[in-house]
């Protein structure tokens, strides 16, 4: 019983857990020196668009016609 309890302590002792995978950059923000990008982004200014569906380009496939975007998202 004793030579157990020693094989299983040695073999214990001898396991080690080693993270290999460490991440190069920090967690709470980006690598030093990147630069931050942001399309529609200044220093005093931020643009908004709207998305929405190009349905010129499948005109050839189906008969959809959803009107003017621009004059729809201008309307009041």
């Amino acid at each position: 019983m004793a030579l157990t309890a020693a094989a299983l302590t040695a073999a214990a002792a001898g396991c080690t857990v080693e993270e290999k995978d460490k991440p190069t950059t920090p967690v709470n923000g980006p690598a030093a020196g990147a630069a931050a990008v942001a399309p529609g982004v200044t220093a005093d200014s931020i643009k908004i668009g709207v998305a929405y569906p190009d349905t010129a380009s499948i005109k050839v496939f189906t008969n959809i016609d959803l009107g003017d975007y621009e004059a729809a998202y201008k309307a009041r």
